[in-house]
């Protein structure tokens, strides 16, 4: 097996893909190339994690956990109005790892969960529609909204229903695929319809009541 003597990188061949190089081209060096293939599984791993169809955007996830850490040194209002009005935070793959950290963190932290629920919700709000896209940022937007709602749930049920709608309806203003429903209908699965309180408080046919409540959120975001 032969190699090529200017290898891609993952940041290379993610310009080559989003730019005017023939793909009968790239297929060439990918074959030929066992660097170049590496470069390839390093930018699927980046294309996964990231979630945009552009490929130019798929680097911005090595980036991102540089951005995390910075933001994450502040005091938690001053990264919520850094992200407001500085440019470099208003980044889609700082969006999806802070997601992934809230998750994460959610397991040890419930307080941590809900800063960093709060801080992907920013940034998502301030990503710029004319570079990612109006209807796959609205995706992102639906996602952030779920996640917060989805922390809120246990101890703030009103605040979650309220994150819900706005999911809701930001889904409702995406691509419409159905990686999102399903993601955004997953997390608003914990959200407790209105009166729900009362049903924990009585507890006859609590378990039933629920998991008809989850098939009615589900059946929101399919509408």
């Amino acid at each position: 097996m032969t190699s090529c003597g200017d290898h891609y990188t993952p940041h290379t061949l993610a310009f080559a893909l989003s730019e005017s190089t023939p793909p009968r081209f790239i297929r060439q060096r990918l074959e030929r190339c066992p660097a170049c293939r590496a470069a390839q599984d390093t930018l699927d791993l980046w294309a996964r994690r990231i979630g945009h169809a552009d490929p130019g955007v798929w680097p911005e996830y090595s980036t991102a956990p540089h951005l995390l850490t910075e933001l994450l040194a502040l005091p938690h209002r001053r990264r919520l109005a850094v992200v407001r009005f500085d440019e470099l935070f208003q980044h889609w793959g700082l969006f999806r790892l802070a997601l992934e950290d809230t998750r994460e963190v959610g397991y040890s932290s419930p307080a941590g969960a809900q800063d960093l629920a709060e801080l992907a919700l920013a940034i998502a709000m301030n990503l710029p529609e004319d570079y990612y896209g109006a209807h796959p940022v609205a995706d992102q937007r639906a996602l952030a909204w779920a996640n917060l709602a989805h922390v809120q749930a246990a101890d703030e049920p009103a605040a979650a229903r309220r994150s819900a709608e706005e999911a809701e309806r930001w889904r409702g203003r995406g691509t419409g695929a159905a990686d999102v429903a399903r993601r955004v209908g997953e997390l608003l699965g914990a959200v407790p319809v209105r009166g729900e309180e009362h049903d924990l408080e009585e507890g006859d046919g609590f378990a039933e009541r629920r998991a008809a409540a989850g098939g009615r959120v589900l059946s929101l975001l399919q509408g």
